[in-house]
């Protein structure tokens, strides 16, 4: 997989993109790159994560940041192994949260990553204050030369499977059942030491909506 920090100059190589933190690389997470594989196999496209460092939420507020399931060093290599081709990091710092969301999607997506087909969740929000959002990405789409895709409900229920293995079993099992990859990994400790666990089934959501 290739890492990359910076824009190269000019228009970049048509991809198949998909934005976010990536944290953990939990279902929801592999939802979205099984989706992402999918697409860029079919249009012929190299697959790119754009991701964010640091988090924005650790750089306006780090003393309200959840803490990370995974270092970037995991993140990266669980990218990898989930056959990612290349993953973009942005450098989040106060010049790139000036950024103005007409900016983003011309400067980063269109000519940064070449993108032509976008996945994002479908509470995607970006530029400087937030002001860019789904509806305006569906927008530029066609006069910037990709399709948009969103990704709904693929969080809720994942995060609260690794809540209850963090009330459970701590800060220790939470980041081991992260970096493998998917929750579950915990599942025959549960069942030895809480019974409870053995009637509960947690189950992700997915499901897309194309512009």
């Amino acid at each position: 997989m290739r890492v990359s920090r910076t824009f190269r100059p000019g228009v970049a190589t048509a991809s198949a993109v998909t934005i976010g933190n990536f944290d953990g690389v939990h279902l929801g997470h592999q939802a979205m790159l099984d989706r992402l594989g999918a697409a860029a196999r079919e249009l012929a496209l190299p697959s790119c994560v754009l991701t964010f460092e640091p988090h924005p939420r650790e750089f306006f507020a780090p003393d309200q940041a959840p803490a990370r399931l995974t270092s970037l060093r995991e993140k990266l290599q669980l990218l990898a192994q989930h056959g990612v081709d290349r993953t973009q990091i942005c450098r989040f710092n106060f010049d790139f949260a000036k950024t103005t969301p007409e900016d983003f999607i011309e400067r980063v997506l269109r000519r940064g990553l070449g993108a032509r087909w976008v996945l994002v969740g479908d509470d995607f929000r970006f530029g400087a204050r937030r002001a860019g959002d789904l509806t305006m990405l569906k927008q530029a789409a066609s006069s910037c030369g990709f399709e948009v895709f969103a990704r709904l409900g693929v969080e809720s229920l994942v995060v609260l499977e690794y809540t209850l293995v963090h009330l459970v079993f701590g800060n220790d099992t939470l980041r081991k059942t992260a970096a493998g990859g998917a929750p579950g990994n915990y599942k025959g400790d549960c069942e030895n030491e809480q019974p409870w666990f053995n009637s509960l089934q947690l189950h992700s959501f997915s499901g897309e909506l194309s512009s």
